[in-house]
């Protein structure tokens, strides 16, 4: 290997080993066989610095030494800890006072007459539930992976100013920019979290990518507990009716909304601490909804075709659609990050491709459709947020198509497919930021 990155690395590789007194003849061995490693890796679509950080922590598996030099794991690489003792104890007492926190930060705006039940209400907590809930999530995230002080201070300032922002823009009330902005505002800060964790660096990628997967996790535990919730709400109310007491009030006041924030942040600390149980169930699952969200697509491309019948512009529809994309989208994401990068091409990424392919003609559909809107009756910001979000989508799914039709005829490795998967990771955030924050202003509070 000439590449002056990996050079480098095997050098610090073999001064450590030096370092600590090893044989020469051991020490040829160990440097020679991590360069082996990386040179394989390279050549596979890594670039230098990555294949060589993974073939470190491969030998890490088995060499107490490439253990100690390569250090402790990436944040979203650390494995969920299966060991007993205080450092498990300590996990759960801070995610339960995080919950805690979340769910007092829900009730709290009620000491300033913002009640759920109060005239006006509804637009506040439509803004604000985000910068209420989403805070004690991330400091659970930022805590349990040890995010520097920097690292901290820049995600602080994100939600800090995303509060600003939301609550000091005088959005028309009940105005387009105004929805708008309340559903993106938690995909900026959540996104926030994972792109500062995962920082800059050569390791962003399989850090974004694990911190996508973890979201994944995150999004099928929340319904889990959800029901568990219902379950003991109608408990607590069958309960105390039994005495003749009325609970409905205090679980519509208080139960509801309080134990429905501190869930999420719980679901985050058994997303992240019981990987092992939950993360068998995502792939699980990736692999039953893929193929059916293929024969979905294919079925309404082919009545379209067979029917002649043209996509109605109309508002729902577009909305409908865009959902619809987003959740393609994020299936492969979340396929990228689960999948083996090393596996050799099969049966089911091939239908994933046909899934990407199929999803990118519907998404030219509605980029004619929205076009059209907006040749018709001019723009409004729900069209040109859609036209936006379409277009990123069309670009993800472009490249997606390519970079998979390559890993598939054996050109392309499918780190390249990652890579560019991660790539969008920024920029879905970009977008949200601008939604909040420019969409106002453009659109004069509309």
């Amino acid at each position: 290997m000439t590449d002056p990155i990996a050079t480098e690395g095997l050098e610090a590789w073999r001064g450590f080993l030096h370092e600590e007194g090893v044989p020469d003849d051991d020490e040829e061995g160990r440097v020679r066989a991590a360069g082996d490693e990386a040179q394989r890796l390279e050549a596979a679509g890594l670039t230098p610095e990555e294949a060589f950080a993974v073939a470190i922590r491969r030998l890490a598996d088995t060499d107490p030494l490439a253990r100690r030099f390569a250090g402790p794991p990436p944040r979203w690489e650390q494995a969920a800890p299966t060991h007993a003792g205080d450092s498990s104890k300590t996990e759960t007492i801070v995610a339960i006072a995080l919950a805690v926190v979340a769910a007092v930060a829900v009730k709290a705006p009620e000491l300033f007459g913002i009640a759920f039940d109060t005239p006006g209400a509804d637009r506040f907590y439509l803004r604000n539930l985000s910068v209420l809930i989403l805070p004690s999530l991330g400091a659970w995230v930022a805590w349990k992976h040890g995010f520097s002080r920097t690292r901290i201070l820049i995600l602080v300032g994100v939600f800090l100013a995303g509060a600003l922002a939301i609550n000091t823009i005088p959005f028309t009330p009940d105005g387009a920019t105004e929805a708008l902005a309340a559903i993106h505002l938690p995909l900026l800060l959540w996104l926030a979290v994972g792109l500062v964790g995962a920082g800059t660096g050569s390791a962003s990628t399989p850090l974004r990518l694990r911190f996508a997967r973890f979201t994944g996790d995150l999004i099928l535990t929340v319904p889990l507990l959800g029901l568990g919730g219902l379950i003991l709400i109608g408990l607590t109310i069958g309960l105390f009716g039994l005495i003749g007491l009325e609970a409905e009030g205090f679980v519509e006041r208080w139960m509801l909304p309080a134990g429905a924030a501190g869930a999420i942040v719980i679901a985050g600390f058994l997303a992240e601490t019981r990987r092992r149980l939950i993360g068998q169930l995502a792939p699980m699952l990736i692999r039953v909804f893929l193929p059916m969200f293929a024969a979905v697509l294919l079925a309404f491309l082919a009545t379209m075709a067979w029917t002649g019948a043209g996509l109605q512009p109309g508002r729902e529809v577009l909305i409908g659609l865009d959902l619809l994309l987003v959740l393609v989208v994020g299936l492969v994401l979340l396929q990228v990050a689960a999948r083996d990068p090393e596996s050799q091409p099969g049966l089911f990424d091939g239908v994933t491709a046909a899934l990407v392919v199929l999803a990118l003609i519907v998404d030219g559909v509605a980029l004619g459709a929205i076009a059209g809107r907006i040749s018709e009756f001019g723009p409004s910001p729900n069209r040109v947020a859609a036209m936006g979000v379409n277009l990123i989508l069309l670009a993800n799914l472009a490249g997606s198509a390519w970079f998979l039709a390559g890993f598939l005829r054996g050109r392309a490795a499918f780190s390249r497919l990652s890579r560019w998967q991660s790539a969008f990771l920024p920029i879905y955030a970009g977008w949200a930021a601008l939604v909040v924050g420019l969409f106002p202003l453009v659109f004069s509070f509309a």
